[in-house]
């Protein structure tokens, strides 16, 4: 799936309306992080562009996007539950999600890609670096735009 052309997908951490198109998704939709993310997260990113963000309306939970891998073989199993495909592993985002708490899963996500450790000793001090960079690019972007 080619993403669509937009005006300033060099500006900020996320493509324009991205946020809205992943908050009107159906249970076991998803979009492909490489439709979400602006070219120059991506470049950030590198071989993480076809993981899916799925998003769940769920206000319990205290975490904005969370990046998820289920165990070897339970895919599968939920699979033929669901009756469709289910992703090995993906980006889960929650109603207070925005796209520094997005990117900072993009990062987690780029990290198991990697085989790096997930442990959070290890792979928090990158996402929170990660949220640093992602902060500033928000930030230059909305001096652009009124």
């Amino acid at each position: 799936m080619r993403r669509p052309p937009s005006i300033k997908t060099n500006e900020g951490v996320l493509r324009p309306e991205a946020l809205n198109q992943i908050q009107k998704l159906k249970l076991l939709e998803f979009i492909p992080l490489g439709n979400a993310l602006s070219d120059r997260a991506l470049k950030k990113v590198p071989g993480v562009e076809h993981i899916p963000i799925l998003y769940t309306n769920e206000t319990h939970n205290s975490w904005r996007a969370r990046y998820r891998e289920l165990a070897d073989g339970e895919a599968e199993r939920l699979s033929k539950d669901f009756g469709r495909y289910v992703p090995s592993r993906y980006i889960e985002l929650g109603p207070t999600a925005d796209a520094i708490s997005l990117y900072h899963e993009a990062v987690h996500a780029r990290r198991a890609h990697l085989g790096r450790s997930m442990l959070p000793e290890h792979a928090e001090p990158s996402a929170v670096r990660a949220e640093q960079f992602a902060a500033t690019l928000e930030l230059r972007s909305s001096h652009f735009n009124p």
